[in-house]
Protein backbone atom coordinates (compact mmCIF):
# COMPACT_ATOMS: atom_id res chain seq x y z
CA UNK A 1 0.00 0.00 0.00
CA UNK A 2 1.23 3.47 -0.81
CA UNK A 3 0.14 6.80 0.72
CA UNK A 4 1.79 9.68 -1.12
CA UNK A 5 5.51 8.86 -1.09
CA UNK A 6 5.30 6.38 1.80
CA UNK A 7 5.05 2.62 1.21
CA UNK A 8 3.36 0.64 4.02
CA UNK A 9 4.13 -3.08 4.24
CA UNK A 10 2.42 -5.54 6.60
CA UNK A 11 4.35 -8.75 7.22
CA UNK A 12 2.25 -11.78 8.04
CA UNK A 13 5.13 -13.93 9.25
CA UNK A 14 6.85 -13.17 12.55
CA UNK A 15 10.22 -11.42 12.49
CA UNK A 16 12.61 -11.07 15.42
CA UNK A 17 13.64 -7.50 16.27
CA UNK A 18 17.28 -7.17 17.34
CA UNK A 19 17.90 -3.49 16.57
CA UNK A 20 19.55 -4.09 13.20
CA UNK A 21 16.25 -3.05 11.61
CA UNK A 22 17.21 0.55 12.50
CA UNK A 23 20.06 0.50 9.98
CA UNK A 24 19.57 2.71 6.91
CA UNK A 25 17.93 1.07 3.88
CA UNK A 26 16.69 -1.91 5.93
CA UNK A 27 13.36 -1.99 4.04
CA UNK A 28 15.17 -1.72 0.70
CA UNK A 29 17.65 -4.49 1.50
CA UNK A 30 15.00 -6.87 2.87
CA UNK A 31 11.82 -6.05 0.94
CA UNK A 32 12.88 -4.02 -2.10
CA UNK A 33 11.13 -0.84 -0.90
CA UNK A 34 12.75 2.23 -2.41
CA UNK A 35 12.15 5.46 -0.51
CA UNK A 36 10.07 6.28 2.56
CA UNK A 37 8.66 3.17 4.21
CA UNK A 38 6.74 1.77 7.14
CA UNK A 39 7.11 -1.94 7.89
CA UNK A 40 4.69 -3.58 10.36
CA UNK A 41 5.36 -7.00 11.88
CA UNK A 42 5.05 -9.09 15.06
CA UNK A 43 7.75 -10.99 16.88
CA UNK A 44 10.13 -11.23 19.78
CA UNK A 45 12.71 -8.60 20.65
CA UNK A 46 16.17 -8.58 22.15
CA UNK A 47 18.26 -5.57 21.18
CA UNK A 48 21.94 -6.35 20.97
CA UNK A 49 24.19 -3.95 22.90
CA UNK A 50 25.93 -2.85 19.70
CA UNK A 51 22.54 -2.01 18.15
CA UNK A 52 21.28 0.09 21.09
CA UNK A 53 20.43 3.65 20.13
CA UNK A 54 19.53 5.07 23.54
CA UNK A 55 22.95 5.78 25.03
CA UNK A 56 21.60 6.06 28.60
CA UNK A 57 20.03 2.60 28.32
CA UNK A 58 23.34 1.24 27.10
CA UNK A 59 25.39 2.97 29.83
CA UNK A 60 22.99 1.76 32.54
CA UNK A 61 23.09 -1.80 31.23
CA UNK A 62 19.35 -1.87 30.53
CA UNK A 63 17.97 -4.73 28.52
CA UNK A 64 15.45 -4.07 25.76
CA UNK A 65 13.61 -7.30 25.16
CA UNK A 66 10.25 -9.03 25.19
CA UNK A 67 8.73 -12.31 24.05
CA UNK A 68 6.15 -10.92 21.61
CA UNK A 69 5.57 -7.38 20.34
CA UNK A 70 4.00 -5.48 17.50
CA UNK A 71 6.78 -3.61 15.68
CA UNK A 72 6.59 -0.57 13.42
CA UNK A 73 9.76 0.52 11.60
CA UNK A 74 9.58 3.88 9.81
CA UNK A 75 12.23 5.29 7.49
CA UNK A 76 12.10 8.74 5.90
CA UNK A 77 14.49 10.13 3.29
CA UNK A 78 12.58 13.39 2.68
CA UNK A 79 14.62 15.77 4.88
CA UNK A 80 18.23 16.32 3.84
CA UNK A 81 20.35 16.35 5.81
CA UNK A 82 18.39 14.05 8.15
CA UNK A 83 17.35 15.88 11.31
CA UNK A 84 17.16 14.15 14.71
CA UNK A 85 14.66 16.69 16.06
CA UNK A 86 12.27 16.09 13.16
CA UNK A 87 12.76 12.34 13.64
CA UNK A 88 11.65 12.63 17.28
CA UNK A 89 8.75 14.92 16.38
CA UNK A 90 7.56 12.30 13.91
CA UNK A 91 8.03 9.58 16.52
CA UNK A 92 5.79 11.56 18.90
CA UNK A 93 3.21 11.97 16.10
CA UNK A 94 3.18 8.20 15.50
CA UNK A 95 2.90 7.40 19.21
CA UNK A 96 0.16 10.04 19.59
CA UNK A 97 -1.89 8.51 16.78
CA UNK A 98 -1.45 5.07 18.35
CA UNK A 99 -2.64 6.45 21.70
CA UNK A 100 -5.72 7.96 20.01
CA UNK A 101 -6.50 4.53 18.53
CA UNK A 102 -6.37 3.01 22.04
CA UNK A 103 -7.99 5.90 23.92
CA UNK A 104 -11.16 3.95 24.76
CA UNK A 105 -8.95 1.55 26.76
CA UNK A 106 -7.52 4.47 28.79
CA UNK A 107 -4.06 4.08 27.29
CA UNK A 108 -1.95 7.14 28.15
CA UNK A 109 0.93 8.73 26.27
CA UNK A 110 3.92 10.10 28.11
CA UNK A 111 6.19 11.70 25.55
CA UNK A 112 7.38 8.86 23.28
CA UNK A 113 5.83 5.97 25.19
CA UNK A 114 2.41 4.46 25.89
CA UNK A 115 1.18 3.26 29.29
CA UNK A 116 -1.73 1.13 30.42
CA UNK A 117 -2.68 1.13 34.12
CA UNK A 118 0.62 2.88 34.90
CA UNK A 119 2.76 0.20 33.29
CA UNK A 120 4.78 0.69 30.13
CA UNK A 121 3.07 -0.66 27.01
CA UNK A 122 5.67 0.40 24.43
CA UNK A 123 9.30 0.92 23.57
CA UNK A 124 10.25 3.54 21.05
CA UNK A 125 13.26 5.36 19.69
CA UNK A 126 14.20 7.61 16.78
CA UNK A 127 17.55 8.20 15.14
CA UNK A 128 19.21 9.41 11.96
CA UNK A 129 21.84 8.11 9.58
CA UNK A 130 23.68 10.08 6.95
CA UNK A 131 20.75 9.54 4.53
CA UNK A 132 17.58 8.89 6.53
CA UNK A 133 15.55 9.23 9.72
CA UNK A 134 14.37 6.05 11.48
CA UNK A 135 11.70 5.29 14.07
CA UNK A 136 11.00 2.07 15.93
CA UNK A 137 7.78 1.66 17.89
CA UNK A 138 7.25 -1.64 19.68
CA UNK A 139 3.98 -2.42 21.47
CA UNK A 140 3.93 -5.36 23.89
CA UNK A 141 1.46 -8.00 22.75
CA UNK A 142 2.47 -10.36 25.59
CA UNK A 143 3.72 -9.28 29.03
CA UNK A 144 6.45 -11.93 29.21
CA UNK A 145 10.20 -11.87 28.65
CA UNK A 146 10.65 -8.23 29.64
CA UNK A 147 13.22 -6.97 32.17
CA UNK A 148 10.57 -4.84 33.94
CA UNK A 149 6.87 -5.26 34.70
CA UNK A 150 4.97 -4.05 31.63
CA UNK A 151 1.47 -3.92 30.24
CA UNK A 152 0.48 -5.60 27.00
CA UNK A 153 -2.26 -5.67 24.40
CA UNK A 154 -3.46 -9.13 25.44
CA UNK A 155 -4.64 -7.58 28.74
CA UNK A 156 -7.32 -5.45 27.06
CA UNK A 157 -7.31 -5.61 23.25
CA UNK A 158 -9.00 -8.50 21.43
CA UNK A 159 -8.57 -7.31 17.84
CA UNK A 160 -5.81 -8.04 15.35
CA UNK A 161 -2.76 -5.91 16.30
CA UNK A 162 -1.44 -5.90 12.71
CA UNK A 163 -4.71 -4.46 11.38
CA UNK A 164 -4.77 -1.83 14.13
CA UNK A 165 -1.16 -0.89 13.32
CA UNK A 166 -2.03 -0.64 9.62
CA UNK A 167 -4.81 1.84 10.44
CA UNK A 168 -2.44 3.86 12.66
CA UNK A 169 0.26 3.90 9.98
CA UNK A 170 -2.20 5.00 7.29
CA UNK A 171 -3.21 7.94 9.49
CA UNK A 172 0.46 8.72 10.19
CA UNK A 173 1.33 8.68 6.48
CA UNK A 174 -1.69 10.87 5.70
CA UNK A 175 -0.53 13.38 8.33
CA UNK A 176 2.98 13.48 6.88
CA UNK A 177 1.61 13.96 3.36
CA UNK A 178 -0.83 16.67 4.54
CA UNK A 179 2.04 18.55 6.22
CA UNK A 180 3.96 18.47 2.93
CA UNK A 181 0.89 19.74 1.07
CA UNK A 182 0.51 22.56 3.62
CA UNK A 183 4.16 23.51 3.13
CA UNK A 184 3.71 23.66 -0.64
CA UNK A 185 0.72 26.02 -0.40
CA UNK A 186 2.05 28.31 2.33
CA UNK A 187 3.43 31.75 1.58
CA UNK A 188 6.79 32.31 3.23
CA UNK A 189 6.96 35.45 5.39
CA UNK A 190 9.65 37.99 4.60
Amino acid sequence: MRIGNITILKLYEDLFYDGSQMQQHWALKNFGIVGDSIVIFKGGMNVKKEEMIDQLDMMRGHEIKGDYLLHIIVEHFDVQPPNIEIAYLRQRLLVGIFQEQLRKYNVERRFGDLYYKGRKLSVSVASVSNVSMKIHLGINIKCTGTPIEVSCLEEFYDGNPIDMARDVCIRYAEEIERIKRDIFKTKILR
